[in-house]
């Protein structure tokens, strides 16, 4: 068996991801709706990435090989690593720290580097590792800091000041959601439809 976390891409490799989605969770339920058309909405839900992973078509006698590797992930205990494959490229940088309206300051990064609308960004906490996106960049100052980020899930409480930070596509670790797995079908000499879905965990081992 492997260790986990697996790689997502080496583990299915050859095998190509054609198609995904890369989704945030809600943050909030609706709850009711009154006769004017207001509609109620209550927070609290943990928000997690999740999405789903599409494979390229393969020759029959390939796709028993696939199917394999897919089968460990769907075991207890796997989990692996994803990324938002949309995304490219990657710069290292430290969180200095989390200001009280959520934006985040963001200390040694590459001089006059930028910080792109919807670039993730990932670091470690508490044996969990955190992903969050984005929401408006800029350009870092000459000693590779910029303050005021605000990012989409706020920053959850165990962050510590000073600890690295991935910025541009770092991956999350995921499960796959159980039942998810659609093992395709075949027909003449090519199996196609093989996908599953996914969801992000925080937790170190699943």
């Amino acid at each position: 068996m492997p260790t986990f976390p697996v790689d997502l891409e080496t583990w299915l490799a050859p095998f190509r991801v054609v198609s995904q989605s890369f989704d945030l969770g809600e943050g909030l339920r609706t709850q009711n709706r009154t006769g004017g058309g207001e509609v109620l909405r209550t927070g609290g839900d943990v928000r997690l990435w999740r999405g789903s992973l599409f494979l390229a078509p393969l020759q029959n006698e390939d796709a028993s090989a696939l199917e394999a590797k897919a089968h460990v992930l769907r075991g207890a205990g796997a989990f692996f690593t994803v990324r938002d494959y949309r995304r490219s490229g990657s710069i290292s940088a430290t969180l200095a720290t989390v200001q009280a309206n959520g934006t985040v300051n963001i200390s040694g990064g590459p001089a006059n580097g930028t910080l792109r609308d919807g670039d993730y960004i990932a670091f470690g906490y508490a044996n969990r590792i955190a992903l969050h996106q984005i929401v408006v960049g800029g350009a870092l100052n000459g000693t590779g800091a910029r303050n005021g980020v605000e990012v989409v899930p706020p920053i959850r409480p165990g962050w510590a000041a000073g600890v690295a930070v991935t910025i541009g596509s770092p991956k999350c670790r995921a499960v796959m959601v159980p039942g998810s797995l659609r093992i395709g079908l075949a027909a003449d000499r090519v199996t196609e439809g093989i996908s599953f879905d996914w969801t992000q965990t925080l937790r170190e081992n699943p």
